[in-house]
This record gives structure tokens, C-alpha cells and sequence, in this order.
């Protein structure tokens, strides 16, 4: 379990990032939950060439906070899962 410290005094788990919260669009995928979204560079379809965090890594309105790495590795996957188009 990833803890992140919200405060002096406590310490709260990292939200789980799942498969099913990403949106994925042609070169663009964005994990909906907290707005980061991961894009690949024309011809490279498979490599995550940028990203913007947005939100990840910050808590939520709703408390939720999500790992960067865990929302990275999963976005990792699912870009290099793309059909070529």
C-alpha cells in the first residue's frame, strides 16, 4: 500500500487506479478521475511522449488522491496496447 502524508499527524493510502477510469483516444489517454493525461507523438503510437498531471498526485475534492506512478504505469499499458492507425 502507497501512503502520502496529508498532514503532520496522518497519513492516508493512495486511491487505487484502475484500468476502467482511463478514456483512451487515438494518440490521448486520459485518466478521468483526476484530468492527467498521457499522449504518444505521431509515428511513435505506442510510447507516452507527454504528460500533464493535472490533478494526479493531489488530493480531490472528494479525498481521493491517486499515485503518479500507479497512474502511470497503467496509462504505459494502455498506450502500448494501441492499435497503430
Amino acid at each position: 500500500m502507497y501512503l502520502t502524508m496529508t498532514n503532520r499527524n496522518s497519513a492516508m493510502p493512495y486511491a487505487k487506479a484502475a484500468r476502467d477510469q482511463f478514456e483512451i483516444l487515438q494518440n490521448k489517454i486520459t485518466h478521468k478521475p483526476t484530468g492527467a493525461e498521457f499522449t504518444s507523438r505521431p509515428g511513435q503510437d505506442k510510447e507516452i511522449a507527454y504528460v500533464n498531471w493535472d490533478r494526479c498526485g493531489s488530493a480531490l475534492p472528494n479525498g481521493d488522491d491517486y499515485s503518479r506512478d500507479d497512474v502511470h504505469k497503467i496509462a504505459k499499458v494502455l498506450m502500448a496496447e494501441q492499435e497503430i492507425t
